[in-house]
């Protein structure tokens, strides 16, 4: 099934105008390399504490986060691929104890939840 999101890798910049306390970033595709606009985005999403409802860090913070959700997004796709593959519910296999499987499968359910809610379903 195709993505309807923004295709990754996503990046994020700083708006020029902020300062000590105030922060803007900008998610999105990187859109130009190799010169002065290399961190220049076509944005998907915004990161502000332009009231200082959140501290600077914290604004970072989220920006990174949202910058990284198409990898994320593809790695729990990977692992939920891979339990499907490896483990059957209720089913030993490998030499693993059932407790791992029983883990695994807890993981593998926490990976389609998220999936479903990034994709607009829910979780």
């Amino acid at each position: 099934m195709k993505s309807k999101h923004t295709k990754g890798p996503w990046i994020f910049t700083q708006s020029i105008n902020n300062d000590e306390t105030r922060v803007t970033c900008y998610i999105g595709r990187q859109v130009t390399k190799g010169s002065a606009m290399d961190h220049c985005v076509e944005p998907v999403g915004l990161a502000s504490n332009s009231r200082l409802s959140l501290s600077r860090e914290e604004c970072l913070a989220n920006a990174h986060l949202m910058a990284a959700a198409p990898e994320m997004l593809a790695a729990l796709a990977e692992i939920q691929t891979l339990t499907k593959r490896t483990v059957l519910p209720g089913d030993v296999k490998h030499g693993w104890e059932p407790i791992a499987v029983d883990r695994l499968e807890e993981i593998a359910k926490k990976a389609r939840n998220a999936i479903a809610k990034a994709k607009g379903g829910q979780a």
